[in-house]
């Protein structure tokens, strides 16, 4: 089975949620299951309608981890991933997802594909779709290889 971790970030937890689509169509056809990983989720809305569309909700309370803090928050994704070993981490294209990805990417030696627009899927293999050359051109990347 499949497994997808999407974080949460707590000023754009409605982004994150979207993301589930994304990981529908990577995963297309094959059993899958979506976690979802906050830290530090106060607003009682945003954890109910979070909690109600993953079919895990990881919710990290730690007080000593800031609501931006991008080092600490890689390491604790990173300590997850070595728990759960996700095939697949979705992060949001805001502000702090621009931080946070790249570090969790080195964090856990993983390639990363940034500024996706869409999920195609060709001969069963997804294919992540992003701008290239000034948004002149879309590239098809295929994130293929070990884990």
């Amino acid at each position: 089975m499949k497994k997808t971790l999407v974080f949460i970030e707590h000023t754009a937890w409605k982004d994150s949620i979207d993301l589930l689509g994304c990981a529908e169509q990577i995963f297309y056809g094959e059993d899958h299951k979506t976690y979802g990983v906050s830290f530090n989720l106060d607003d009682t809305e945003a954890r109910e309608g979070v909690k109600h569309n993953f079919d895990f909700f990881i919710p990290v309370c730690d007080r000593g981890i800031a609501d931006y803090d991008a080092v600490n928050i890689a390491a604790s994704m990173g300590a997850l991933h070595e728990i759960y070993n996700f095939d697949c981490i979705l992060i949001a294209a805001t502000p702090f997802g621009r931080v946070l990805a790249p570090r969790l990417a080195m964090t856990l030696r993983a390639p990363l594909c940034a500024d996706v627009t869409m999920v195609e899927r060709h001969a069963g293999e997804a294919l992540l779709v992003r701008p290239a050359f000034d948004g002149k051109m879309l590239a098809a990347i295929s994130l293929a290889g070990e884990k």
